[in-house]
């Protein structure tokens, strides 16, 4: 998954480490959901530093709205909603 998320943030400043932690925090999703992510951590990098650094807080705010503001609606539509209906929200209280 590695090669996936470096493929939808090539036009991002990623460091290993973030995406390490971005893959890590989202174990076992679909490459729609790692897409998903990858342009939502945009969004918030372009909003707090012109897109000039990707930090924590951007994966943080991005699966934030992905999650627990859009739901299991979002989690099922972006690829997210493998498991059980127990095991989603356990995601969801890992975020």
């Amino acid at each position: 998954m590695q090669q996936t998320g470096r493929l939808y943030g090539r036009a991002l400043p990623l460091t290993d480490a973030i995406v390490e932690e971005a893959l890590r925090r989202t174990e076992g999703v679909a490459a729609a959901f790692i897409k998903e992510l990858m342009r939502r951590i945009a969004q918030s990098s372009i909003v707090r530093d012109g897109g000039k650094s990707v930090i924590s807080h951007d994966i943080d705010q991005a699966l934030d709205d992905m999650l627990l503001t859009g739901g299991r609606l979002n989690m099922r539509l972006l690829g997210g909603a493998q498991g059980a209906p127990s095991q989603q929200n356990d995601r969801v209280r890992q975020v």
